[in-house]
């Protein structure tokens, strides 16, 4: 009948309800996935002997040092330098070091800090903590060079290219001159190719590949003035870029503002802001000492480093 086909019907649909939330309530949660890491290293270079196993250091100016632990000794031409080894150059310090043949070459310019991660036939490997790296690599077959920003969130690659790295510990930029490198962070991967830049800002996506900027970003106000200070500095720059405040390096954020707090002291006048991008492009501008309530904008002055 009727009435005892819909109560079939019924049964069938309450089983198949009752079996859907069985599974329902037995199936695993859904956990989230998290960023694919910056790519491993080559098989090639973890199975790779000790072919090569150091960086030669080919010229030193003003103060530099390295060592594989807390303690340091001065750097010198002709030090080789070996896994775990850390370079720190100082306020007027610069190295270069060669790495697997003589068109190949690192330089660390001042207030940098860098560890050596890999030295192989197939990978020379580098960890930008602090500061920048200036990177000018021959291609050759089965090779790469690569430097990781810290922790090794963000990871540039190349097999030959020449181009800059700065890493300001909250922002990793790379901007390139010659060739392409692959800029790795939070799983995603940008090729910068020749005169484009790329930034990073720690635990995010890189940014798209843009042109170099022509025009240094700098933009300067005093902040609350305080009588025992000649000047109370904010400002912003772009994120991936380096700041200097009455000639002391002051942090920037990851949206590219910094502040800076200046003691008077006797025959301090004015007090040089000087911003350095990840391209080499330098901009600096003066700003006066005053007493609460005024201000003046001295100077401004652009300068394309090389």
């Amino acid at each position: 009948s009727r009435k005892n086909l819909a109560r079939a019907v019924l049964g069938v649909v309450l089983v198949t309800l009752a079996s859907l939330a069985a599974w329902w309530a037995l199936a695993p949660a859904a956990t989230p996935q998290p960023h694919p890491a910056p790519p491993p290293l080559p098989v090639a270079a973890r199975d790779a002997g000790p072919a090569e196993t150091s960086a030669l250091v080919v010229a030193v100016r003003g103060t530099a040092e390295y060592g594989d632990g807390d303690t340091l000794t001065p750097l010198k031409v002709g030090v080789r330098l070996h896994l775990n080894h850390v370079v720190r150059t100082g306020r007027d310090g610069r190295i270069e070091l060669l790495v697997g043949d003589e068109g190949s070459r690192i330089s660390v310019p001042e207030l940098s800090t860098v560890q050596v991660e890999t030295l192989t036939s197939s990978v020379h490997g580098f960890r930008l903590e602090r500061g920048r790296l200036a990177v000018e690599y021959d291609p050759r077959a089965g090779r790469l060079v690569r430097v990781e920003g810290p922790g090794g969130k963000a990871v540039a690659e190349t097999r030959g290219a020449k181009f800059t790295m700065l890493s300001t510990g909250a922002v990793v930029g790379l901007a390139t001159e010659a060739g392409t490198v692959d800029l790795w962070a939070a799983g995603k991967r940008v090729a910068v190719g020749a005169g484009q830049q790329a930034t990073a800002v720690e635990g995010k996506e890189p940014s798209e590949a843009a042109p170099i900027p022509l025009e240094v970003l700098l933009k300067v106000a005093h902040g609350a003035q305080r009588l025992e200070l000649c000047a109370a500095v904010q400002g912003r720059v772009r994120p991936a870029a380096e700041v200097w405040v009455d000639d002391r390096v002051v942090a920037v954020g990851a949206d590219g503002r910094f502040q800076a707090d200046v003691p008077r002291r006797d025959g301090l006048r004015q007090v040089a802001v000087v911003v350095r991008e990840v391209g080499g492009a330098t901009k600096s501008q003066l700003v006066a000492c005053r007493p609460p309530g005024g201000s003046e904008l001295l100077h401004v002055k652009v300068d394309w480093g090389p």
